[in-house]
């Protein structure tokens, strides 16, 4: 597991970050995961890729965790990736549209994805969804997909289709390559919260 000590937001300044045990910080992108123990992750630079072990790594901040308004009963927390090579726990937030899981699968792998969270889709307070949609059950006609529930988790595996999830499905890898995960909605910008997300991924046989 990632360790650390606790974030300085003050300091953050937006970026996808991985911070060393050293207290050294980069910006960049984690972009694949691979070996045992410990793991060798790729991580992609504006000065090209650079390789460490898992073992050198404290923790890996996708994006700020987005701060509440009066009366919404959203999910706070820091986005922190645990995921290895069969899966992990990340934290999806709700003002990006698509968030990179550094799990790399093949098409027919088995997916297991359960989320839990609530997250605030706009300005108003009562704009809630859970990872099933929108609890108003409405729909954002410009989402990725928009005959499926705002707010809903939905996912994409490289440039691939994006197909809805929900709180917990198990399905087939449609293709083969990097496991993105996003909220359904056609205007980021001014939701708050994030999805709590686990995957389990069994390689085909």
């Amino acid at each position: 597991n990632f360790t650390g000590d606790s974030i300085d937001w003050n300091n953050y300044n937006g970026k996808q970050q991985i911070v060393l045990r050293n207290g050294q910080t980069i910006d960049g992108q984690l972009y694949d995961i691979g070996g045992t123990t410990p793991l060798k992750l790729t991580i992609k630079t504006s000065s090209g890729d650079r390789e460490l072990s898992s073992s050198e790594v404290a923790r890996i901040i996708l994006a700020r965790p987005a701060v509440a308004t009066t009366g919404a009963a959203v999910t706070q927390q820091a986005q922190v990736s645990t995921i290895g090579a069969n899966g992990g726990t990340i934290s999806v937030p709700s003002n990006q549209q698509w968030v990179a899981t550094g799990l790399n699968v093949r098409k027919g792998d088995s997916l297991t994805i359960t989320a839990t969270g609530t997250v605030q889709l706009s300005g108003d307070a009562d704009d809630t969804a859970t990872p099933t949609g929108s609890t108003k059950g409405r729909y954002a006609q410009n989402a990725p997909l928009p005959a499926v529930l705002a707010g809903g988790l939905i996912g994409k595996i490289g440039n691939g289709k994006p197909f809805g999830i929900g709180s917990n499905a198990t399905f087939s890898a449609p293709d083969t390559g990097q496991l993105f995960l996003g909220v359904n909605d056609d205007g980021m910008g001014d939701n708050q919260g994030a999805y709590q997300v686990t995957i389990q991924r069994t390689a085909r046989r």
